[in-house]
Parts: structure tokens; C-alpha cells; sequence
């Protein structure tokens, strides 16, 4: 495996998100009740409430949207690592460990950040979803592992098909999507029921190499964002149901680590120049439904985009591993309005080195990327906060 592909860790599948999901029930995370305080009810609110910003690095910080002071922020804290975040509809924030040192879960009050439980022992977790029923599906190295709804208790594993198995996203219609980083595949399961168990259903191998986030589309096609063999990287798109790609997107793409799709299909790749300069300048290339030609690419303010998200407003946000060339290990938040390519604003109160972000709110599941990462987990629009789909570690 590649040093520098392996440190990226779970930042590199925060992109992840499927776009599908917006106009369907989306999948959600376990409530995680076998937590002493944890949330096990809400009542719904009697208004709307409004998405945040969470960004996840050596500290976990709150932000109001378009603000780039936080809300909250935790202490800092080594043992976390580029961690995996997922939020679920009771009001707990769940933080995966991105350091291997440290395998271990933390869960937050989305709401104050406070600490309510820290548990290990469970494994070293590239990615973190739930289906529809509550069941928690986490991507180990060898297999996805199941928990029960409520429950730290392993109902099952998921060998089929899983080999490294890097981001993990389900789609509108409950199926799960799994990148395979070592197998170069996507491995596809559909839902047996409403249970945990999953139907092995078929792998997708042509145009596939190394696959470091998925996405899958408002007409439910799928993304794979592929780690280059040697120079250059790419992403290949696959109609509904296919295991053949429809294009092969190239142009605008060099190495890329995250994705992001809207309603619309508007496709977002966030790209840095190579594989063995991660700390050089990045990119995000912005291409129009349907294109495998970018109709922009955004450079202002970005230091290798591993994590995307897409606001409400149609924002878009850029999580970047670093402040820029010689500014230290600190990450920064780019922001960019609806359609532009210059800089609005950057968020750096809060954020220390390599963070993932991830938009919305208890009352809506979050997706990172429009994802993912999700990550995810990606099935949402700018104007539709939907869900979280993925987010995951290189192994």
C-alpha cells in the first residue's frame, strides 16, 4: 500500500456522499441507547432546525453557518486523529478514531459538544453508516462489521466481496456500496428485508483502482473516485445498475481524494497535484451533469481538499489538510459562494491539522460531501440537507 496513500487516513473518504437520497428516506445512525446519557428519545422541535458545521481534527468544533468563529470546540486531544464523524437524528455526534493507536469510539451531544461516552475494543473503523432499520455497518481492513440497533453487540459480518474495505455509503433504496482499496473494486449489497443482513449482489472492477470515495447520483448512478497506479488518477461514472463505466473523467483530475454530488448531478473532485506531495497546492474541479469536462476549477484558499461539503445555501465547503506551504500541520475551512471560484472566507479558530467536515443537524442526518466521507458517507443538494453517507480511513 502507498505510505502517502495510507496517511491520509479517514480524512481521505470525507468526500463521499450520494445524491439519490434527497428525495428518499435516508439511512440513519444507530441510536447508540446502550450509552449511559446517550440520547435514546427526542421530540422533534417545534421548528426546523438549522444545519451546523462540525469539523473533526485533533479537536471536534461547532460552527453556525457562514461563521468562522465556532460554537463549541473540545479540548485537544492527540489520541484522536482525523477522525470519522457521523451525526444521527437523537442528537449524538459519533467520532470514529482515525489514529490506529487508539481504536476507539467517542459520543458527543451534537448540541454542546460535551463528552458523554469514550468506548474501544470494537475495532479500528475506516468507515461508519446505518441503514434505515438502525443497524451500523463499519468498514474494518478484511470485512464490514454489523452492529445491532441500540447496541454494542455484533449481529453479523459481511466477508463477501470485502477486501480492504475503505468508504462505505448506502444509496436511496437501502443498497450498500463498499470501495474495496486493495481488491480495486466496488463491491454492491442490496437489503434482505429490514434486517441487517445484506445480499451480495455484484462487484464492479472495470476502470476501478484503488477506490478512495464513492458517490451516488440523484438518478443513482456511482461515482468511484480512483487512487492513481502511478501519476494520474480519475473518476468513473456507472449507470444505475451497471458494471460497466459510461465515462471516465480525466480531464481537471490528478490525484483525487473526495467527491461530492448534488441534486442536480453537478459533480465536485477535490484533487491535489501528487500522490507523493500531499502538502503541495490543490484543487476542486466542478463539472456539470452528464460532462466529463470541468466547467471550473477552485484554487483560491485550497491546501489538499480531502473533505467536501455542500450548504443549504449552496455554499461550498472545502476541509484542506494544511494551512499552505510552510504554514505548519494546521488545516484550515475554505468557503466559496454558489458558482464561485475565489475565496469567500476561511475558518481557522477551532481546527488544528488534517480536518474532516461534515454539515448538518440532529433533526436532519448529515452527509459530508454533499458524502461523505463519509463521510460519509451522496445524495444530496445544495438546497436539501439530507444525509451523511461516509467517511472512512485508507487503510
Amino acid at each position: 500500500m502507498n505510505k502517502c496513500l495510507a496517511g491520509l487516513t479517514a480524512v481521505a473518504f470525507a468526500g463521499t456522499v450520494c445524491a439519490g437520497c434527497a428525495a428518499k428516506e435516508s439511512p440513519r445512525l444507530a441510536p447508540l441507547s446502550f450509552f449511559t446519557a446517550i440520547a435514546t428519545e427526542r421530540p422533534e422541535p417545534a421548528e426546523p432546525e438549522q444545519p451546523s458545521l462540525y469539523v473533526g481534527s485533533h479537536k471536534l468544533s461547532e460552527y453556525t453557518l457562514g461563521s468562522s468563529d465556532p460554537l463549541h470546540s473540545t479540548p485537544l486531544n492527540y489520541n484522536v486523529n482525523r477522525a470519522v464523524l457521523s451525526l444521527d437524528h437523537l442528537g449524538n455526534l459519533i467520532e470514529a478514531n482515525g489514529n490506529p493507536s487508539y481504536a476507539q469510539m467517542l459520543v458527543y451531544d451534537a448540541h454542546t459538544l460535551k463528552l458523554i461516552h469514550t468506548f474501544g475494543g470494537v475495532g479500528y473503523f475506516y468507515s461508519l453508516v446505518a441503514n434505515k432499520s438502525g443497524y451500523l455497518y463499519a468498514g474494518p481492513e478484511s470485512y464490514i462489521v454489523v452492529f445491532a440497533p441500540g447496541s454494542a453487540r455484533v449481529v453479523g459480518k459481511i466477508r463477501r466481496g470485502a477486501r480492504s474495505v475503505g468508504p462505505l455509503i448506502f444509496d436511496g433504496e437501502g443498497n450498500l456500496y463498499a470501495g474495496n482499496m486493495e481488491g480495486s473494486s466496488v463491491s454492491i449489497y442490496a437489503p434482505k428485508g429490514s434486517g441487517w443482513d445484506m445480499k451480495f449482489v455484484r462487484s464492479v472492477q472495470n476502470g476501478v483502482h484503488s477506490p478512495i470515495a464513492l458517490a451516488v447520483g440523484p438518478s443513482g448512478e456511482l461515482y468511484v473516485a480512483n487512487w492513481p497506479p502511478r501519476k494520474r488518477g480519475w473518476v468513473t461514472v456507472y449507470p444505475a445498475g451497471a458494471s460497466k463505466p459510461a465515462r471516465k473523467i480525466s480531464s481537471g483530475i490528478n490525484t483525487p481524494l473526495a467527491l461530492a454530488v448534488d441534486s442536480d448531478g453537478m459533480l465536485y473532485v477535490g484533487n491535489v497535484p501528487q500522490s507523493g506531495h500531499l502538502q503541495l497546492r490543490g484543487w476542486v474541479s466542478v463539472y456539470p451533469s452528464g460532462s466529463s469536462q470541468p466547467l471550473r476549477r477552485v484554487t483560491d484558499g485550497i491546501y489538499t481538499p480531502a473533505s467536501l461539503a455542500l450548504a443549504p445555501s449552496g455554499d461550498l465547503y472545502v476541509g484542506n489538510l494544511y494551512a499552505g506551504a510552510h504554514k505548519g500541520p494546521h488545516g484550515t475551512v475554505t468557503v466559496y459562494e454558489p458558482g464561485a471560484s475565489r475565496l469567500l472566507y476561511t475558518i481557522k479558530k477551532g481546527i488544528d491539522t488534517g480536518p474532516m467536515i461534515m454539515i448538518g443537524s440532529p433533526q436532519l442526518s448529515a452527509y459530508t460531501g454533499g458524502a461523505g466521507s463519509g463521510t460519509g458517507n451522496t445524495t444530496s443538494s445544495a438546497r436539501d440537507v439530507t444525509r451523511h453517507a461516509s467517511a472512512s480511513e485508507t487503510p
